[in-house]
């Protein structure tokens, strides 16, 4: 039995990797829309800072880290989702085209 079972078993609610991932993209839509931009690892501190329920960046950055930079891949797959949602990012980070 790993860690996260043993806290399952135990009555916590311990959200799976899918439900994490999920959470740090609605954050970071949610903080990118705020600044109008797609966050750096600086802002996502700062955010983080006012509010306890973010996860801390360097959840995140374990989260998408593939075998290259997490806080770059967690940009890519904001960045998408932004997209599919209308909202396209210009080459240097800002949002362009914020959905009506």
């Amino acid at each position: 039995m790993d860690l996260s079972q043993a806290l399952r078993a135990a009555g916590f609610d311990v959200p799976s990797r899918e439900q994490r991932v999920e959470r740090a993209l609605e954050q970071g839509e949610t903080l990118a829309r705020r600044l109008g931009r797609l966050p750096r690892l600086v802002d996502w501190e700062r955010a983080r800072a006012g509010s306890a329920g973010m996860l801390s960046q360097w959840q995140v950055y374990r989260l998408f880290a593939d075998g290259r930079g997490g806080w770059s891949a967690f940009r890519d797959a904001l960045r998408e989702r932004l997209a599919r949602d209308g909202t396209a990012v210009g080459p240097d980070g800002r949002l362009r085209g914020e959905p009506d």
